[in-house]
């Protein structure tokens, strides 16, 4: 399944070098977002799985769910290694798990099961007035402004200076280098208009990748497991109303730990370069832990994914945990 690298930029991210059966290698430089402890980590998740989809070969079955431990940060200047094991290939359900290395060293182990479609069977979705269900009062993407024009906008502030404005800049870039556009549909719950973060249990996006991406199911359900991890267990930090920059309560270390995916009915997402919104809601947070829940959905509200992810956050505490320069997993 050979990707077109000049089509889009997620395309050239996503793709991999084949070293032998079962075993391949990152082949760009990988991304790694301003200010980041490493790599991000959708890449390494959405490579992995990829690599897991070339050694299934038969485009009948598609990736379903998907469950990846992060161990270390990995380095954006050296290549990362995957290697895949078949766990176990059935009639209805093929397993794998997929290994990713630098230097021979464990950074990410993720175990992935594909399936085949089974259109018979009966289908429901949670109904919409439900909590959980597709918020049907949210702005459509066309009203909204992007993430680097709301960004812009905190900057001609002339309020906005020293490490608050160094740290808009940096949102910037990392959004401008990124492969996918993306615009907060609940921004008045998050920010300020002086880019001061606010306390809030849910975020919203719509996200559309740049480019002409490739509109197979098997490579939709890739990009997705992509940007899945953007600022995800950010939203427990928002939910304890830490800030990343200044306030009361400093934002000491986030960093995911495991990470999990559920894909549903992604041949159904309509065009492959249509919006789609992602929703994260924290669930729980306490001894420096937090667990967040998202979904994500097509315009016309049709669910695509559930996702799930814990991870620390800590806010700094002398007393407990030494601060943010010492904070460690």
């Amino acid at each position: 399944m050979p990707l077109d690298e000049a089509a889009a930029p997620i395309h050239s991210i996503i793709s991999l070098d084949e070293l032998e059966a079962k075993t391949y290698r990152s082949k760009t430089v990988l991304p790694r977002f301003p200010g980041a402890r490493g790599i991000y980590g959708g890449t390494v998740i959405s490579q992995a799985a990829w690599a897991a989809t070339l050694v299934v070969g038969d485009e009948r079955y598609g990736l379903h769910s998907l469950h990846a431990y992060f161990l270390i940060a990995g380095d954006d200047a050296v290549p990362i290694t995957y290697t895949v094991e078949e766990l176990r290939s059935g009639k209805s359900y093929r397993t794998y798990l997929v290994r990713a290395s630098q230097r021979s060293r464990p950074i990410l182990v993720l175990s992935c099961s594909f399936s085949l479609p089974e259109p018979h069977q009966p289908h429901w979705q949670i109904a919409p007035a439900a909590v959980s269900a597709f918020p049907v009062d949210v702005r459509p993407p066309e009203a909204l402004k992007t993430q680097v024009e709301f960004y812009a906008r905190v900057l001609r502030n002339p309020a906005v200076h020293g490490r608050r404005r160094r740290f808009f800049e940096m949102l910037i870039k990392g959004r401008e280098k990124g492969p996918f556009e993306i615009k907060t549909a609940n921004l008045d719950e998050l920010w300020t208009e002086e880019g001061v973060e606010k306390q809030s249990t849910r975020a919203m996006y719509w996200i559309r990748y740049k480019g002409k991406i490739d509109p197979s199911p098997a490579f939709l359900r890739i990009a997705i497991a992509y940007a899945s991890d953007d600022w995800f267990i950010g939203t427990a930090a928002s939910a304890l109303n830490l800030q990343r920059v200044g306030g009361e309560s400093p934002l000491a270390m986030l960093a995911s730990i495991d990470h999990t995916l559920w894909f549903y009915d992604v041949a159904d997402m309509g065009e492959a370069g249509d919006w789609l919104l992602f929703t994260s809601d924290a669930l729980r947070t306490g001894h420096g832990r937090a667990t967040v829940q998202g979904r994500v959905w097509t315009r016309s509200g049709q669910l695509l994914a559930l996702v799930q992810q814990e991870g620390v956050c800590r806010t700094t505490d002398p007393g407990r945990i030494g601060g943010a320069k010492d904070a460690k997993l």
